[in-house]
């Protein structure tokens, strides 16, 4: 699930994003589980949002709500 909202996020940019207005979410690290063979209940994700345009970060986390 941790997985499918990092690729869903990643949407949002494409989809939001002029070229002119670059927007940049980056994921560095996410925690979900310690055994590779039992799913986590829960996963933590830490990550960035980078952009020169305050309306476009507004947009992106209202989107990402």
């Amino acid at each position: 699930m941790a997985c499918r909202f990092v690729d869903a996020v990643q949407t949002v940019v494409s989809r939001m994003s002029d070229p002119l207005e670059p927007i940049v979410i980056s994921f560095g690290r996410m925690i979900a589980g310690e055994a590779g063979n039992v799913l986590a209940g829960e996963a933590q994700l830490w990550g960035t949002m980078r952009t020169y345009n305050k309306e476009l970060q507004r947009r992106a986390l209202a989107a990402i709500e």
